[in-house]
């Protein structure tokens, strides 16, 4: 489909890697993950009202989160969202 990269479709055969090879493959993931979480950060600072809850912060803290529990390596991530 995109070059030499195969999706695999099943979460349920293929856990994980499912999620790290959609990520290595595609080259908008890491863009719209990050636009995601900051658009959640900012959600949360407005319903809080708490201004130390930075929106890039959050964002910053919610995609290293999202990078260990889907075990998707930081290369792979940081090659998605270029």
């Amino acid at each position: 489909m995109y070059g030499s990269c195969q999706f695999r479709y099943n979460m349920f055969r293929y856990g994980r890697r499912c999620v790290n090879s959609v990520i290595t493959c595609s080259a908008t993931v890491g863009v719209v993950l990050s636009i995601i979480m900051y658009g959640f950060g900012v959600w949360l600072r407005d319903k809080t009202k708490i201004d130390a809850l930075n929106p890039l912060l959050i964002s910053i803290a919610s995609i290293i989160v999202f990078l260990l529990v889907f075990h998707v390596d930081y290369k792979n991530y940081e090659q998605s969202a270029q």
